[in-house]
């Protein structure tokens, strides 16, 4: 269909407004790091799974395949597809208090592993806030080594970026880069 002078276009994006930063941060290196997040000494899943379900997954987004793929898959399979594909294969839950989400960028997320709401939860309800808190502050602090500028433009707390029913399908903590 060719537009003609009457006609408006509208283009839309639901993934941001501006080029890609140059560098990423690496969440859950830097949650290792801090003392949040503890890799298993073994992994569940070789690399090669983990490489090749990301390609898959891929290539059904290319495809416009996600969402029709996702209904089938269900239970255990859909947990462990996922725990691939967000990076989280490698965590052991037993010992991490916070992990990093893929979420898009310009922003990273930051999870609680809260007892109660995740699985294998360790962080105890009463201590969430201060845990929050604590993790938001030190990613403020951070400043990139090549640049010497903050790494975060800002670091926010999800409820003072989004609302809504499904508030807590969003990470915990979410820097802006």
């Amino acid at each position: 269909h060719t537009m003609s002078d009457d006609d408006t276009l509208v283009v839309c994006s639901d993934h941001g407004g501006r080029a890609a930063p140059g560098r990423l941060f690496g969440v859950n290196r830097w949650l290792m790091d801090a003392g949040f997040l503890t890799a298993r000494t073994t992994s569940v899943v070789g690399r090669g799974a983990v490489g090749l379900t990301n390609r898959a997954v891929a290539w059904a987004k290319r495809q416009r395949l996600n969402q029709l793929l996702a209904g089938q898959i269900t239970g255990p399979l859909r947990r462990r597809v996922s725990s691939m594909t967000q990076n989280t294969a490698f965590v052991d839950w037993s010992r991490s208090r916070a992990y990093g989400l893929d979420f898009f960028c310009p922003l990273a997320g930051v999870e609680i592993n809260l007892e109660g709401r995740q699985v294998h939860g360790i962080v105890k309800p009463a201590d969430y806030e201060a845990l929050r808190q604590d993790i938001a502050d030190r990613l403020r602090a951070l400043h990139d080594p090549g640049t010497g500028g903050r790494v975060f433009a800002r670091v926010v707390f999800r409820e003072s970026l989004f609302d809504g029913p499904h508030l807590d399908r969003f990470p915990d903590v979410i820097g802006i880069l």
